[in-house]
């Protein structure tokens, strides 16, 4: 089996030190998500509704935490193996001996926080001023129910700012409460509580062997818990699809020869691939509604989906389509940080054109292309504030880990970070 680390592995049409076929499924992921979203925008649209009601589009979000797991702990995997050798293979017993190892594990531990906190954070706090201040300035009708007043949103900002939003998220819907613009901070509260609680379950594990066993036993005590209704405080706390993510990363498929296969071949395969497992995805939870292992069998596709992908043999790497999802993938982030802001605008410039005027075809069609342009500020925020933040953080955590032991710091995927 080849080395999860290994240099050849990367794809040229991938950026440095990432897998050309986790980046597409991060599009995938996003894609997903806006569909099922869209409606936010476009609430007159009875088709649109009528398709999200058939078709379970929320399992972007738990693609996105498969992968979030697989990423994060196959770049910790290099770092952490020196700490549990250091922790855990003796090297004597003496004050300063003990010392130093309690050094080089909370470096690697200060070097993995700041690296997550450059990452996410940056992004996330802008975009809740963006907000916060479209809510204070236009207060618009857009989204109804879901979209409530200035100081709703205030609130939600601090849980969200706070890193609890799905706490605050989970007590409203009990409630009977709006979750407003910042609903989507749920997943991301819950990645940040998992980032700072990971590194010291890795470091308990001692090895990645009883790491992935760890992993697949949280998986199996869920299976039949988590509840596919919001009103479940499970559902909050998704955090088996972040662990199937660290179970593929301890046992990762051994699928090499798939690289033999000629282009074609592959992206045969990766299209019946993809097929079956989007229907899974997008279909499970519907068939089996009233289970409570319907999102447990729902995440046994994505899981399937990211473990194929993690061996980057290219094959989701379609013409024009592959790179497309690509290209969304490295911007994943950023859109999903804002993709609920920019339909709220949408919808509140649509309700203006109709307001002028304009017939509801129309305002559709403007609001249509306005979506479409939105893509131009998400890049820009993706590289003025997500990449910039990013290279601080990665600058910064280098220096700390080329301190520490020699502990390596530009191993493949320790440049890889994941969504949210």
């Amino acid at each position: 089996m080849k080395d999860v680390l290994q240099p050849s592995l990367r794809r040229p049409n991938a950026p440095s030190g990432k897998i050309a076929d986790i980046e597409f499924l991060r599009g995938l992921a996003i894609a997903l998500t806006l569909i099922a979203h869209l409606i936010l925008a476009f609430p007159d649209w009875a088709g649109l509704t009528a398709f999200n009601s058939r078709h379970w589009l929320g399992s972007g979000v738990d693609l996105f935490f498969v992968i979030s797991g697989f990423v994060i702990t196959a770049s910790l995997r290099n770092q952490m193996g020196r700490v549990w050798d250091a922790l855990h293979g003796g090297g004597g017993k003496d004050l300063g001996a003990v010392r130093d190892r309690c050094r080089l594990a909370s470096r690697v531990l200060a070097a993995f926080w700041i690296r997550r906190a450059f990452r996410l954070l940056p992004g996330a706090f802008a975009t809740i001023g963006l907000t916060l201040v479209f809510i204070a300035l236009f207060s618009p009708r857009a989204i109804g129910a879901t979209l409530g007043g200035f100081w709703l949103h205030a609130e939600a900002a601090a849980a969200a700012l706070l890193q609890v939003f799905n706490v605050w998220g989970w007590r409203r819907l009990v409630h009977g409460g709006d979750v407003t613009l910042f609903g989507a901070y749920w997943s991301l509260s819950l990645e940040e509580q998992f980032y700072f609680l990971f590194p010291f379950i890795m470091i308990a594990c001692g090895s990645m062997r009883r790491l992935g066993l760890v992993a697949l036993a949280v998986v199996a005590g869920l299976f039949f818990v988590r509840k596919s209704l919001p009103s479940d405080a499970m559902w909050w706390f998704r955090v088996d699809g972040l662990f199937w993510g660290v179970a593929i990363a301890c046992f990762r498929p051994n699928l090499g020869f798939v690289t033999r296969w000629k282009p074609g071949a592959k992206w045969v395969l990766g299209a019946l691939v993809l097929a079956v497992c989007i229907g899974g995805l997008t279909e499970t939870i519907i068939l089996m509604w009233s289970h409570d292992s319907a999102n447990g069998a729902m995440l046994l596709f994505a899981a399937f989906l990211v473990a194929v992908a993690s061996i980057d043999a290219g094959l989701f790497q379609f013409p024009l389509l592959g790179r497309a999802f690509v290209y969304l993938g490295e911007r994943s982030y950023a859109i999903y940080l804002l993709h609920i802001l920019i339909f709220a605008g949408v919808q509140a410039i649509g309700d203006s054109l109709l307001e002028a005027g304009a017939s509801p075809l129309w305002a559709n069609v403007g609001k249509a292309l306005l979506v479409l342009l939105s893509l131009a500020p998400i890049d820009l925020f993706h590289r003025s504030v997500e990449i910039r933040f990013r290279n601080v953080g990665r600058r910064i955590s280098m220096k700390l880990l080329a301190g520490s032991g020699g502990v390596e710091a530009r191993d493949g995927l320790a440049a890889q970070d994941p969504l949210r």
